[in-house]
């Protein structure tokens, strides 16, 4: 058996909460992981349904199998479970690990802050020529905020990253992906995280 498909299978063996101190450091979570020998990345999953299939959609983010640790933020609104699929250097998958949890909180008396996916109103609105847009996110996932004209073409695309559960802030300033000064009128902000979109309009106003 080779070196890699032996690591894999490893590591697809181990119980839940070892996985979890191999790959993920979320609040409580500090210890690293012994990276796989001949494994080129791990691929992090998340949902908050326990037993769920890893998808696109629950993707969070790839880790080099030389890194050992990966901060994905605190915990959001709801419990996370996580999977894990160990990627070799030839691009080889070696299956999907058993399901991981952690617990919100480090004592008793630790406060955790939870969130929810949320986009907020811009501020100020109507604007010239800049504007605030804040978001939260419930899960660690891929996102995307971008800006649309009326005609639902895309203006600009303000975020493009991966994301850990938290409260965050992006600022647009009248520009397209150009660098050029778009014209006032009515434009929407949409923010997408892994299947969740919500879509708000903004007025520039010149």
């Amino acid at each position: 058996m080779s070196r890699i498909k032996l690591a894999i299978r490893l590591m697809l063996f181990l119980p839940p909460v070892w996985i979890a101190l191999m790959v993920m450091a979320l609040a409580i979570v500090t210890n690293g992981w012994e990276p796989g020998v001949d494994i080129a990345n791990y691929a992090v999953y998340c949902d908050t349904i326990s037993g769920f299939v890893p998808s696109p959609a629950s993707f969070v983010t790839l880790v080099a199998g030389a890194d050992s640790t990966v901060n994905l933020g605190p915990p959001g609104t709801g419990q996370p479970y996580y999977r894990i699929s160990a990627v070799d250097t030839d691009g080889y998958a070696g299956g999907y690990s058993g399901e991981a949890t952690t617990s919100g909180a480090t004592s008793a008396g630790d406060e955790v802050m939870s969130y929810s996916f949320l986009l907020h109103q811009n501020v100020p609105n109507p604007f010239n020529p800049v504007t605030r847009i804040d978001y939260e996110l419930a899960l660690p996932s891929r996102v995307v905020l971008s800006i649309y004209d009326v005609g639902g073409r895309r203006v600009r695309r303000l975020v493009d990253a991966t994301r850990g559960p938290g409260r965050y802030a992006a600022e647009w300033n009248g520009r397209n992906d150009r660098g050029d000064m778009v014209p006032s009128g009515i434009y929407f902000y949409r923010l997408e995280a892994g299947s969740r979109i919500q879509t708000k309009k903004m007025v520039l106003l010149k």
